[in-house]
């Protein structure tokens, strides 16, 4: 099933709509399907019409933006991906002359035991659950053992994910554009 992007443009800092239909025609012809966030006559989004199955979303705008999105999404599992159309861009880290790279951004696709599978942009954990007990891990890249480890848990992350949790595990920060996968394992 092709994966639903919902994209939120800021009128005011494109008008003609043209980084807009830039991002659309190329996650179009990447097999993605894209969606135009629902606004009202006053140019404010209107979060009861955003559909419930979206894989991620994309902010054309600022940092104001974002934030308006970040509340839109509040209470939902959607990776927010911002391109900065204003001055800073603190939030929407994605500047004009990137936008294709940004969005090849790697993903990363996990199960357990066969039955739980999901999609991650940035990290996947694998912990422990009930009682507080060390758990041991085997560790295997490509059918090769990588590690061990006697761990809370591990977080396998993407550049993308480098600077959440795996930052707070003590990991390390990765450029996001690098073709890597990171293993912090938690509190070992």
């Amino acid at each position: 099933m092709a994966e639903r992007v919902l994209i939120v443009t800021n009128d005011g800092k494109d008008a003609d709509y043209a980084i807009t239909n830039r991002v659309k025609e190329y996650l179009t012809q990447a097999g993605k399907i894209c969606l135009q966030c629902p606004k009202d006559e006053n140019n404010a989004i209107v979060s009861e019409q955003i559909p419930p199955d979206l894989d991620y979303a994309i902010v054309i705008g600022g940092d104001g933006s974002f934030i308006e999105v970040a509340r839109a999404l509040r209470g939902r599992d959607v990776p927010i991906l911002g391109v900065n159309m204003g001055t800073l861009g603190y939030l929407t880290e994605v500047e004009l002359t990137n936008i294709e790279g940004a969005l090849e951004r790697m993903m990363l696709e996990g199960s357990f035991d066969g039955e739980r599978m999901d999609l991650a942009l940035n990290d996947i954990v694998v912990a422990r659950k009930g009682a507080i007990r060390v758990v041991h891990f085997r560790l295997f890249v490509n059918g090769e053992l990588l590690n061990s480890y006697e761990a809370d848990g591990v977080i396998i992350s993407t550049p993308t994910g480098s600077t959440a949790y795996n930052l707070a595990a003590g990991g390390p920060i990765v450029e996001p554009t690098a073709s890597m996968i990171v293993i912090t394992p938690i509190c070992p």
